[in-house]
């Protein structure tokens, strides 16, 4: 055989070698795997239109999202603790969401129906590196206790988050808030008759947002999470003490309500015939000089100067960082809410989807328009929002005051069951008077948190 017919005859059989590897591969190829089907996602905060521009902006990112139907359910219990009851009920009887909105340390039974996300599936190194610290606890660190492998899990994306600052009216404070609380305390006997520096002191009627100003008092003595409640008598008589501080001993015969009165607490019966009025009206009608609250405080403010006018205050209220009680070891108390897969998602693959979604830099635009008056969870946004007011009517209110600074440690208290917290602070508010009751108190509301969530079933039985 002649060398040219060789080589046609080589070249024949490399090329059918060649076809029938690649016939082979490609049989063996499985199909892309195509995700669809619907989820749907529960919230307690914002509006469902708000989402469709989240839903929208999922499905032009990838072509395959579109196979994933997104319903999102707006859930509006009056309260949180409704909200929880309701979720918790459905995912009992199997109707439950996919994905749903947890508000982080409020109730742990909640957060006990979550799926831990693996770190193969989603880039928790990623979310570390993007994501604020202050949702270091949204990462899992377990260790089999076998094989001594140590794996991490995520148990779901924020969207943002509020720390503790406070409002205050420059015409009274034309230096800014205090920074520290000393100096929050030689206010009193500064002020005008018929005007007090703060709040601070008096119940829920009066001070709406009580809840969230008690575990700043708390951090004072190291406690942030109900597991240490039984030591609160001395930051609850803090806090209890500011109704008592005398502002004025000449009290002024032609001021309004407080005419008549030394002390914020000798305010409470004005306070209450005045069409129930709380200490937020007050600052509104330039009776206080500051409140302490989260960013979200401003639509308390809105709804009040409905109710009362501003009186030309609106353009007065400016924001400042929460006051100290150590400059040495500046700290703050943050909470935020975050989205969750169930652990009975009939559609996991789906719903991890769009949690990979969530965590995305364009996730975090659309969410601060939905969600203005949270710091963003993605630090890169942090720049954007500080000069942004919280509110149109608020023009002064501004969102830096919120930031945490460099050398400033931030908690998100554990409530363990916030509204067993607040019904329990509630019924017993004359406690607070003595430090005797207080220190019961601390007892019985460790006791009554922990047979709400289920831990202690002795203790509980012991009623």
């Amino acid at each position: 055989m002649s060398p040219k017919k060789i080589i046609f005859l080589v070249i024949v059989v490399l090329v059918f070698v060649a076809l029938g590897i690649g016939f082979m591969y490609l049989a063996n190829q499985k199909p892309k795997q195509v995700i669809s089907g619907k989820i749907t996602v529960w919230i307690n905060e914002g509006l469902t239109d708000d989402f469709e521009k989240v839903i929208k902006a999922f499905h032009d990112a990838d072509p395959a999202n579109k196979n994933i139907q997104v319903e999102v359910e707006k859930k509006s219990s009056t309260t949180v603790s409704g909200y929880n009851s309701l979720l918790l009920r459905a995912i009992a009887d199997g109707n439950g969401p996919d994905i749903f909105m947890v508000q982080k340390n409020e109730y742990a039974p909640l957060e006990s129906q979550l799926a831990k996300i693996p770190a193969d599936v989603i880039d928790i190194t990623d979310f570390g590196r993007r994501f604020d610290p202050v949702f270091s606890d949204l990462i899992v660190t377990e260790k089999n206790p076998d094989t001594k492998i140590t794996t991490q899990s995520l148990l779901g994306v924020p969207l943002g988050y509020e720390t503790l600052g406070v409002f205050y009216n420059r015409a009274l404070l034309r230096n800014g808030a205090p920074t520290s609380w000393d100096q929050i305390e030689l206010l009193y006997g500064q002020f005008p008759a018929g005007i007090f520096p703060t709040n601070l002191g008096l119940r829920r009627a009066f001070v709406p947002n009580i809840s969230d100003i008690l575990p700043f008092f708390l951090g004072e003595s190291k406690i942030f999470s109900y597991k240490n409640l039984a030591n609160i008598v001395s930051p609850f008589q803090k806090y209890y003490s500011f109704g008592d501080l005398i502002n004025s001993t000449n009290p002024d015969a032609t001021a309004d309500i407080y005419s008549n009165n030394n002390t914020l607490r000798q305010t409470e019966s004005q306070l209450k015939s005045n069409k129930n009025s709380t200490t937020i009206d007050e600052f509104m009608r330039g009776n206080i000089g500051m409140i302490v609250g989260y960013p979200s405080l401003i639509s308390e403010l809105e709804m009040s100067e409905k109710r009362v006018g501003g009186g030309g205050v609106e353009d007065l209220v400016y924001t400042d960082k929460i006051p100290q009680f150590s400059a040495k070891n500046p700290y703050n108390i943050a909470k935020y809410s975050f989205f969750g897969i169930s652990k009975n998602s009939k559609n996991p693959d789906q719903a991890l989807k769009f949690l990979q979604f969530l965590m995305s830099s364009q996730a975090q635009e659309i969410s601060m328009e939905i969600y203005p008056t949270l710091i963003p969870a993605q630090t890169e946004f942090h720049a954007a929002a500080a000069v942004k007011a919280l509110s149109e009517k608020f023009p002064k209110a501004k969102m830096d005051a919120f930031l945490l600074g460099p050398s400033m440690s931030v908690s998100v208290f554990d409530y363990g069951a916030k509204s067993i917290f607040d019904a329990v602070i509630d019924a017993n508010w004359e406690d607070f008077s003595s430090p005797s009751s207080l220190s019961t108190l601390g007892e019985r509301l460790l006791k009554t948190i922990r047979c709400e969530i289920g831990e202690g079933d002795e203790i509980c039985q012991q009623k």
